[in-house]
């Protein structure tokens, strides 16, 4: 078995190709019923270009296909609706790259909405998934109590 793991991949491990077949001389095999045969078992793939999310109908600059968690970041943290409150992490695998991206303080904030119309390749594809929404920040006043003893009133 042949394979390219680490051959021609982007900054992130994403394939940047399908490789044609290798070809086998066989010319000088001998004995019975002797003959190689080349099989494609995992078929590479390729992808290029940039996205753009959109937040409340605000879009992103263009994000590159294999841009790190950092610069996704610092790319969603330009639209002012949510500057300086996104944290954005990243994992990478065959299917591609996986970008986790939260918006701590700032309650449920839009919906993500994709635009992958620059993306080329076999997997040029960016969706999004909501795993959980946000919720209001907590505000109020609390006591502590020990011993029957109570503070005043603690504002968040």
């Amino acid at each position: 078995m042949v394979t390219f793991p680490s051959f021609h991949h982007s900054s992130s491990g994403i394939p940047l190709a399908d490789w044609p077949l290798i070809t086998v001389d066989d010319i000088s095999l001998s004995g019975t019923d002797t003959a190689l045969h080349v099989v494609e078992r995992v078929k590479g793939n390729w992808v290029e270009g940039s996205f753009s999310l959109s937040i409340d109908g605000i879009e992103s600059s263009p994000i590159p296909f294999d841009s790190s968690a950092e610069d996704v970041q610092a790319i969603l943290n330009e639209i002012a609706l949510v500057a300086g409150n996104v944290v954005v992490g990243q994992s990478s695998g065959l299917e591609g790259i996986t970008w986790l991206c939260t918006f701590p303080g700032l309650g449920n904030v839009g919906d993500l909405v994709p635009n992958s119309d620059d993306l080329v390749g076999d997997i040029g594809i960016v969706t999004v998934e909501t795993i959980s929404q946000g919720s209001d920040p907590l505000e109020g006043k609390f006591k502590l109590s020990f011993n029957g003893i109570s503070t005043h009133p603690i504002s968040l």
